[in-house]
């Protein structure tokens, strides 16, 4: 697949695979002196949001737990990207710099179809400093294949500077040489567009 160096998260390798495959343990992350844990039940992948569990610990004592979209949430509605029908939803966690501070970003993503499918995600930030909120949630990466021909990668990334955040956005097309997506065709240039966006918090 044309866009495997891009979409090299155990996120994305999870939501590639295509269903009915054993789903790992929640994840565990590490963050100065505190643990979170995300995960769907007892994996990676559910069928609901509300199986969706983050766990944050520290020094071995937990600070709290939080269950289901409405607890993580804290009252937002579920954004556009993952509130359809998904075949699987799939989580990642990973470190995230929140300024000076220790932070996290989850990556919950939504996938549909095989040959023809569809990869959304949301990412929540976790700002794991005392008092260890929901710092920020919305739409992020995204990913749409047809036939392994025409491909649409939407990658975003975070930098945060005192209240103001900024997702760096990259997008990539790719289309076959004779502007179809048809299977086995000469494949076309890749055409890759790049722009920030400023969030007020």
């Amino acid at each position: 697949m044309r866009t495997r160096a891009g979409w090299a998260s155990l996120l994305l390798f999870v939501l590639l695979r295509g269903p009915g495959l054993a789903a790992a343990e929640p994840q565990h992350l590490a963050i100065g002196d505190a643990t979170l844990t995300v995960g769907f039940g007892d994996g990676t992948e559910g069928s609901s949001l509300d199986e969706l569990t983050l766990a944050l610990d520290r020094k071995g004592a937990s600070v709290w737990t939080r269950r289901g979209w409405t607890q993580i949430a804290g009252g937002v509605a579920v954004p556009a990207a993952i509130a359809g029908v998904c075949d699987t939803y799939a989580v990642d966690v990973q470190k995230q710099p929140l300024d000076r501070r220790a932070g996290a970003r989850i990556d919950v993503a939504c996938r549909n179809g095989e040959d023809m499918f569809t990869a959304q995600s949301i990412a929540i930030l976790i700002d794991a400093v005392d008092p260890y909120a929901v710092l920020w949630l919305g739409e992020a990466n995204s990913l749409s294949n047809e036939n392994d021909a025409c491909i649409d990668d939407h990658q975003v990334t975070f930098t945060l500077a005192g209240t103001k955040l900024t997702q760096h956005v990259v997008d990539v097309r790719w289309r076959n040489a004779d502007g179809s997506c048809m299977p086995s065709r000469k494949p076309g240039k890749k055409h890759t567009k790049k722009f920030a966006k400023v969030i007020a918090l």
